[in-house]
């Protein structure tokens, strides 16, 4: 699935846009998140209402292009549940919320 969202700070015209989409390939889970605003959104990844801390099992990258990624090289049962992507500037907060499934 696809979505975007995009805030409006009047005073300043800043705008801040995400869109999600979520694939799993190869026993690898990744998240990717388009992300855009002037200024530049500080992006944060929760999972199960936790912020999500990187390892050696999870980890994540921000593109030059826009996008940023939340990896999972080996999905458990632990880690099914609610993924959000949060990118927050002066504009203000988007988020948008994907869920993984684990067999």
């Amino acid at each position: 699935s696809s979505r975007d969202f995009q805030i409006y700070n009047e005073g300043n015209r800043t705008t801040l846009k995400i869109s999600e989409v979520f694939t799993d390939d190869a026993g690898t889970h990744s998240i990717s998140c388009k992300v855009t605003g002037k200024p530049q959104p500080r992006v944060t990844w929760v999972h199960n209402d936790r912020e999500v801390k990187e390892n050696s099992d999870v980890w994540t990258t921000q593109r030059t292009d826009g996008y940023c990624e939340l990896f999972i090289s080996e999905a458990f049962p632990e880690d099914m549940g609610e993924y959000i992507c949060k990118a927050v500037n002066v504009a203000g907060t988007a988020t948008t919320r994907a869920h993984v499934h684990v067999e």
